[in-house]
């Protein structure tokens, strides 16, 4: 797969895909590997090529999301000036990966600056919709926990949802 084809990176510059092409480097891990952990030091960005990758927070590892579409990127927390990663990726398949340095990163957007605004805008829709995703979740949770089960552990009727 080709970088470019990676949704935060449709639509930039040749010259700058290229720049970051030079600079990316390919890992395979095993199913159960762990590739950062919450509160490690956010230093690099992944896009997925192939296998799934599971995010998760908070003590008991309540999953938030799972990356399992190639071209797909996490690692967010390295590109929003957040010094630790906000949750931590585990591999629940073979997983092959595009790793990058933040730093490394950082300077080729700044060589790139229209390239920089375009994928940044990507990447603000990108953390959109995973908040919304995150939004949808916590509804359901909450309509499960509001809706009557009669002591049975059963909902008797379904929850209108608004």
């Amino acid at each position: 797969m080709l970088l470019k084809q990676a949704e935060l990176f449709w639509g930039l510059s040749h010259e700058c895909v290229e720049q970051v092409m030079a600079h990316i480097f390919k890992a395979s891990h095993p199913a159960g590997d762990v590739l950062f952990e919450k509160g490690a030091p956010a230093d690099h960005f992944y896009t997925l090529l192939k296998g799934r990758v599971k995010l998760t927070i908070g003590e008991n590892g309540r999953m938030v999301f799972v990356v399992s579409h190639a071209g797909e990127s996490f690692g967010w927390s390295s590109l929003v000036d957040r010094d630790t990663y906000s949750a931590t990726a585990e591999c629940v398949a073979d997983t092959t990966v595009l790793t990058i340095e933040r730093s490394r990163f950082n300077e080729i957007l700044a060589a790139y600056p229209g390239d920089a605004v375009l994928f940044l805008k990507r990447l603000a829709g990108m953390l959109g919709r995973r908040l919304l995703q995150s939004y949808q979740m916590i509804q359901s949770f909450q309509q499960v926990e509001e809706a009557p089960t009669q002591g049975t552990g059963q909902i008797s009727k379904p929850v209108a949802t608004v």
